[in-house]
């Protein structure tokens, strides 16, 4: 059986003499190990009958019975052994049954957070393009807007040219901001004094 189930090969026994209804025959033990995936180790005992043995050798085959006391003994230790080593692979495999257990749960509620952390990533990413299309909008309302101002100045730059009325534009504080060039003529203003005082000008003469 050691042999069967610890190096995979099989064995057959020297002649063992059997009582049969009084007649000593001869028995063979043969043991063969038996493949099962995802099993423990197991193996084949066949019992092979063999001839009877004469009156005159019943002696000495009963010396061999004895003789095989000691080897059956010896055999059912090792019998023991292998199903203590047994007992122990059983309870490794199932605690590493139980870890991959763990591990596997404990995967699957990764995956879940990476599915989760995905349809928020998802969904951000819908706000974001949303936002992004807002702020288009209102990018080309503030171009429109923008280049309108920009004509209506531009208008007014050359309607301020082109009149022929002296008129000087102040801000609130009393500052030059634009003004006619006929302007000139009353005052002594030129293009960089925009942003000054006109209280720091007197008019001409």
């Amino acid at each position: 059986m050691h042999r069967a189930v610890e190096r995979r090969q099989g064995s057959l026994t020297l002649p063992i003499a059997v009582q049969f209804n009084g007649t000593a025959r001869q028995v063979y033990l043969q043991v063969r190990p038996v493949d099962r995936p995802d099993t423990a180790p197991a193996a084949l005992v066949l019992f092979i009958e063999g001839d009877e043995i004469a009156p005159g050798e019943e002696l000495d085959a009963a010396a061999v019975t004895r003789d095989d006391g000691a080897i059956v003994g010896q055999l059912y230790e090792e019998l023991h052994a292998l199903r203590v080593r047994l007992k122990t692979s059983l309870e490794e495999h199932e605690s590493a049954s139980e870890e991959l257990r763990a591990a596997n749960e404990e995967l699957q509620s990764i995956n879940e957070e990476y599915r989760s952390t995905a349809e928020e990533l998802e969904t951000s990413k819908e706000e974001l393009q949303s936002v992004n299309e807002e702020l288009q909008t209102v990018n080309n309302e503030l171009k429109l807007k923008f280049e309108g101002v920009s004509r209506a100045h531009s208008d007014l730059q050359n309607l301020i040219s082109a009149t022929d009325v002296g008129t000087l534009f102040l801000d609130p504080f009393l500052q030059i901001k634009r003004f006619t060039p006929r302007v000139a003529d009353v005052f002594n203003i030129t293009a960089a004094d925009e942003g000054r005082l006109i209280t720091d000008f007197t008019p001409i003469a």
